[in-house]
């Protein structure tokens, strides 16, 4: 007779109490709807982005995307939830466009 044992060997970050760190490539992009700002959020060093939702606070929508642009010039201010935990806040400044001469 044979037995066999099945494990389940978890991966990083699967359980609900890891905390998640957010980042981002830029933190001043141009406000003209092209220059973007790419986050990534990590849990433990993993990679956990496409399993975490991001938000500009003040604002009740879910980014949608871990890419943000826009064409309004300002302050923006973000942060990510995964499972029970949120992120620190993060800024990124967009910077109107200057005119030419």
């Amino acid at each position: 007779m044979t037995i066999v044992i099945l494990c389940c060997i978890s991966t990083a970050c699967n359980r609900d109490d890891k905390p998640i760190t957010l980042s981002v490539d830029k933190t001043e992009i141009i406000a003209n709807n092209e220059d973007v700002a790419t986050f990534t959020v990590l849990c433990e060093g993993k990679d956990v982005t496409d399993e975490s939702h991001l938000f500009i606070e003040g604002q009740d929508e879910e980014l949608g995307s871990n890419i943000f642009s826009t064409a309004e010039a300002g302050n923006y201010t973000f942060y990510a939830d995964r499972k029970s935990h949120a992120s620190e806040k993060i800024e990124v400044f967009a910077k109107a466009i200057e005119p030419e001469n």
